[in-house]
């Protein structure tokens, strides 16, 4: 039996939680580990845009993190989907898996994620999407391709 592939999704807000649905549909018929990343919590203001629930709020004194309430989401999708959470920020020494996601909304994050994944042997796909106003930017790479 194949092991699962593996995709790392950091950054859960506006354009990283609807993202992370795409390959939890898919997991029904393929074989999909999803590493969910992200240091959040969910607020008043995320249901607007993103996919969590007014439910899914925190308290002050007991908050709903997003990789917690992400994931939860999701199994109701794919009961079966192997979630992994990881309630960070990403940085140039975190472990990245073959296909990376990267959807934070800081250059200063990317840049720091790109590190991690440049030449990296375990990660063949790196993608980063990037929006704002009427804008958005998708980018693909092989980051161990100096080319790329």
């Amino acid at each position: 039996m194949n092991r699962p592939v593996a995709i790392t999704i950091i950054g859960l807000g506006s354009v990283g939680s609807i993202t992370s649905l795409i390959p939890t549909l898919m997991a029904r018929s393929l074989s999909f580990k999803l590493i969910l990343w992200d240091k959040d919590v969910v607020s008043a203001h995320n249901p607007i845009n993103q996919l969590y629930r007014t439910e899914d709020e925190g308290e002050a004194d007991n908050p709903s993190y997003k990789v917690d309430a992400l994931s939860r989401i999701l199994s109701y999708f794919s009961p079966s989907l192997e979630t992994q959470r990881v309630r960070a920020f990403a940085d140039e020494e975190s472990m990245l898996s073959e296909i990376t996601v990267v959807a934070v909304d800081s250059m200063q994050a990317r840049k720091k994620i790109l590190q991690a994944a440049r030449f990296n042997p375990h990660v063949a796909l790196y993608i980063e999407a990037r929006s704002g106003g009427n804008l958005a930017t998708v980018y693909a790479l092989d980051p161990r391709n100096p080319d790329d």
